[in-house]
């Protein structure tokens, strides 16, 4: 047996075998909790594994007034709570909301703790006791009873004069009825640039064309027809920009919610390149700087044999979180080299740890007057995105996954204020004509780790080989990143003196930022 060299090494590798013993002690652990779910409710309960970026998908029909709760749970699950949904056609839309709103309080109540059969006693309880206020005729068992319509009259109670409470009501956003209408009949609305966000019973979240849709009575379409019910629509985005949101009381449409930006401002979105050029003159751009920003273009001229019409079209510039976690890199180069023992031809694809970042968006900056207008949107941006990172939880790196056999990643479970910081940058560089056309649709979230070349991908057999990785280091975790810097990168072969991609601007976006 080969001793060790130093004392650090080993409390080093100890750290890492910890940590995966307690990683593998809570998968455990959550695979009990769904064998003693299945065993409980028997054919009551559908369970489906890895469904996507979900562990484990778990339905449950509950007698109650017909309700079917359907839990997703991620990687890090219970340190982080299951995605929760419910349907049920004896419920209003409004009591739907209401209990999922319930539910997810106590699910963040009971985080870090196997809280699946905790939440569904909460539902029953909730069923019981909350009658359904739009169909009074629906008993707390779910029949037609004449207790169930028999109305009690509210006791009156003496308004207790010395209190100052007031409370506060939020006011009444427009409903996902309102915007379809509002699409459909505004002539000034481009049908086709709307797309829908929805609920879909077994694979969560799902986005389809406003056009897809048929938006008659569900009960009088056919098998044939898409349709949805108008209570599983959670939000309408224009492009690639949210501007009707249920969960983040997010209305652009009408602006319900008190939102000063509207879905006009927005629509500035779609206009042409020429138009965008006339509009916007970048008064403030110094020539010298302009100058200096040359050098931040990738000469790309030898890569190309036919001229160079797609050097031109190609994205050049990427938006990215730099991963400057120690723990996190330690933790990455340490799995690359156990995958370069088995395959050690992946050797000159591995990513080193100087470059590990998540790319926001890609850009298109032919010009370095062009270059300077996407760092001016940047700096000029700062103040604001510092305030919405101030609320932001770390980025949890966790799971190995693929994208077509050609690159191996990591994935990243983003707290809400990271995609809403990506939302405002890719509405404000698709304004400005600066967003490369083919990442304006939401791409997700990645660290990648290997980038295989084709020779690679044939030599080895890629697609058995990464599968096999993947599954082997299902749920394997990395640690947390800060949601605390941006980079503007340059594509371009040349990097920095730290080994990090060339960046015109580099901004350090301050939690405790106040002004």
């Amino acid at each position: 047996m080969q001793t060790l060299p130093t004392k650090f090494y080993i409390r080093k590798e100890s750290f890492f075998t910890k940590s995966k013993i307690m990683e593998d002690v809570v998968s455990e652990k959550t695979a009990d909790e769904v064998t003693n779910l299945k065993t409980r409710y028997q054919k009551n309960c559908r369970v489906m594994k890895n469904v996507g970026d979900f562990m484990y998908v778990i339905s449950l029909q509950l007698p109650k007034r017909n309700v079917q709760l359907k839990f997703q749970l991620t990687a890090p699950y219970p340190q982080v709570i299951p995605g929760i949904a419910i349907l049920s056609p004896d419920l209003s839309p409004d009591c739907i909301e209401e209990l999922n709103v319930f539910l997810v309080e106590k699910a963040n109540q009971l985080i870090e703790k196997h809280m699946i059969q905790d939440l569904v006693n909460e539902c029953i309880n909730w069923l019981t006791t909350n009658p359904n206020p739009e169909n009074p005729s629906i008993g707390v068992g779910g029949k037609n009873s004449k207790s169930s319509r028999t109305k009690k009259k509210p006791k009156r109670g003496k308004k207790d004069l010395g209190t100052d409470e007031i409370s506060e009501k939020k006011p009444s956003m427009r409903t996902a009825i309102d915007v379809i209408s509002r699409i459909m009949w505004d002539e000034s609305l481009p049908v086709e640039e709307f797309v829908v966000g929805y609920l879909d019973r077994f694979s969560g979240i799902q986005e389809k064309p406003f056009t897809a849709f048929s938006w008659e009575d569900v009960a009088s379409v056919d098998y044939h027809t898409l349709a949805i019910p108008k209570h599983r629509i959670c939000y309408f985005k224009y492009n690639t920009v949210k501007v009707w949101d249920k969960a983040e009381r997010l209305d652009l449409v009408f602006g319900s919610t008190g939102d000063t930006i509207t879905l006009s401002d927005i629509m500035l979105i779609h206009k042409t390149d020429s138009d965008l050029g006339k509009e916007y003159c970048s008064e403030s751009v110094d020539l010298l700087s302009c100058k200096s920003l040359a050098s931040f273009l990738p000469d790309w001229s030898h890569d190309f044999d036919d001229g160079f019409q797609e050097a031109d079209t190609r994205a050049n510039f990427f938006l990215a979180l730099r991963i400057e976690s120690e723990e996190i890199k330690a933790r990455i180069t340490k799995w690359q080299h156990s995958v370069l023992q088995e395959l050690p031809s992946y050797r000159d694809c591995r990513i080193p740890p100087s470059l590990l970042h998540i790319t926001l968006c890609a850009l298109r900056l032919a010009t370095p007057d062009l270059v300077a207008d996407a760092v001016q949107i940047l700096e000029s941006s700062k103040k604001e995105l510092s305030e919405i990172v101030a609320l932001a939880c770390p980025l949890h790196i966790a799971d190995i996954r693929h994208f077509s056999n050609r690159v191996l990643y990591a994935g990243v479970e983003t707290p809400p204020q990271f995609l809403q910081l990506t939302d405002i940058l890719k509405s404000r560089f698709l304004m400005k004509g600066l967003l490369h056309a083919d990442h304006r649709e939401t791409s997700q979230p990645h660290v990648t780790l290997f980038k295989l070349n084709q020779n690679v991908v044939h030599e080895v057999g890629a697609e058995m080989r990464n599968d096999q990785i993947c599954e082997r280091y299902s749920g394997y975790r990395f640690g947390e990143q800060k949601l605390d810097n941006l980079h503007l990168c340059s594509m371009d072969n040349v990097r920095q003196e730290d080994g990090f991609y060339k960046c015109p601007v580099s901004l350090r976006l301050e939690k405790n930022n106040q002004s």
